[in-house]
């Protein structure tokens, strides 16, 4: 499905590609579910932190919609493929360093350490703040090849 920049490759998700995913988001979705489907048929292994379902999960919106959050719920203890990481010790003295070298915020710092202690391959996000770094390979859903 993907070039081989994406294929067989573990890939770490940022919170922003859950939402385009879950929300439908127009402008994103196409490639977004692309994305999605290469992993659900195990062409890539994709991670995420604790801290992506926690964001997405908190969105005000699904304060009065209950079913919709049972959904959002449900896909990320049964996607195929996708792995919610807990954040450890090491991986919170990784986002220390991480918030030292680059000032980020601390979930941003927790998803940066976490694709990096998982040892992923490529860090996807349309959060353009991450390529200052140089730790990890940064796409945003633009560079997704299709």
């Amino acid at each position: 499905m993907f070039t081989d920049l994406i294929k067989d490759k573990k890939l770490f998700l940022d919170t922003n590609i859950f939402i385009y995913l879950l929300d439908e988001t127009e402008i994103y979705f196409p490639q977004i579910r692309q994305l999605f489907k290469s992993i659900e048929l195990g062409e890539n292994k994709a991670i995420t932190s604790v801290i992506s379902p926690l964001e997405v999960l908190s969105t005000k919106k699904l304060i009065t919609n209950a079913e919709k959050e049972a959904e959002y719920s449900n896909f990320f203890v049964n996607t195929e493929n996708l792995s919610i990481m807990d954040v450890d010790y090491y991986t919170c003295n990784k986002a220390a360093e991480m918030r030292r070298l680059y000032g980020f915020r601390v979930s941003d710092a927790i998803q940066l350490a976490s694709s990096i202690v998982h040892k992923c391959d490529l860090l996807i996000t349309n959060d353009y703040k991450f390529k200052v770094q140089d730790k990890i390979l940064t796409l945003g859903v633009a560079d997704l090849p299709l």
